[in-house]
């Protein structure tokens, strides 16, 4: 039995038309489920960015904190340990008295160094820095720490260079000038700034125990320290950070004058 063309274009098209019905119906929840996608997408972008935002204004707060309030309790502190300073006190008293008072200027170190760390996340902005001008400079305001420190003489060779770097360079150099100050047990510290090539080098070394092979390497790292020794173990980590910000590099070796020598590669301008 034949079926006549007619009936059967009509029941092709009665069968066709719910597939294309549903092929629509698809397509347009495709559609919707990929614009809801998008808004999700969007949403979760929006989100992230408020997040930062909070982490951000946390961290701000924070750090005002450390930077005003504390650092205003720590004064309040260094007063009193002075008004008891004049009273008549026990050798026993004076002893304890005195590591109060090294345990919160060691306070106030740790602030500006967590401030520096920002500063060097914050900075953005590399200009051309002269080396003569601001080595010089941070000899003189480190010449009374070196006295009271037993260091006789903070010599100088510095050749006119110009470097690619910015204002956390002068804390750079301050830190290595009082890690020697403090840690070297020498009496002589010396600053030489040569041109080598593209670079400028700049070396901070002193005449005292050196620092042996095995602890070369780790000196850099956050919060290392030997045993035995004050400080916030975050000197020499923020000089090599603050190195790498502005393309350079910073190596110690051992010192002609037999101590340690840091070696500070900077980029010339």
């Amino acid at each position: 039995m034949k079926i006549p063309p007619l009936s059967l274009s009509l029941l092709v098209g009665a069968c066709a038309a719910p597939i294309t019905i549903a092929s629509l119906f698809l397509r347009n929840k495709n559609k919707k489920v990929e614009k809801l996608k998008d808004k999700k997408s969007k949403l979760l972008s929006q989100y992230e960015k408020a997040l930062i935002l909070s982490e951000k204004n946390k961290e701000e707060i924070l750090h005002s904190l450390l930077r005003h309030d504390v650092k205003n309790k720590i004064r309040i502190a260094q007063g009193y340990h002075k008004i008891l300073q004049k009273f008549d006190l026990s050798e026993e008293v004076k002893k304890y008295l005195e590591k109060a008072d090294r345990a919160v200027r060691k306070s106030t170190d740790i602030i500006e160094k967590v401030r520096t760390l920002r500063e060097i996340r914050k900075e953005n902005t590399v200009k051309e820095v002269e080396i003569k001008p601001l080595l010089e400079k941070t000899i003189a305001n480190n010449r009374d720490m070196a006295g009271q420190n037993s260091i006789r003489n903070i010599a100088a060779e510095i050749a006119e260079c110009r470097v690619r770097g910015g204002e956390l360079l002068e804390e750079l150099f301050s830190n290595l000038v009082e890690n020697s100050i403090k840690h070297s047990n020498g009496n002589k510290i010396k600053l030489t700034a040569r041109e080598k090539d593209s670079e400028c080098i700049v070396s901070v070394e002193d005449n005292g125990k050196g620092i042996p092979d095995g602890e070369k390497e780790k000196i850099f790292e956050r919060n290392y320290k030997k045993s035995g020794t004050s400080g916030s173990g975050l000197g020499l980590y923020l000089v090599e950070r603050i190195a790498e910000s502005y393309g350079g590099s910073v190596e110690v070796k051992d010192s002609e004058l037999g101590g340690a020598r840091f070696d500070v590669h900077l980029r010339k301008a």
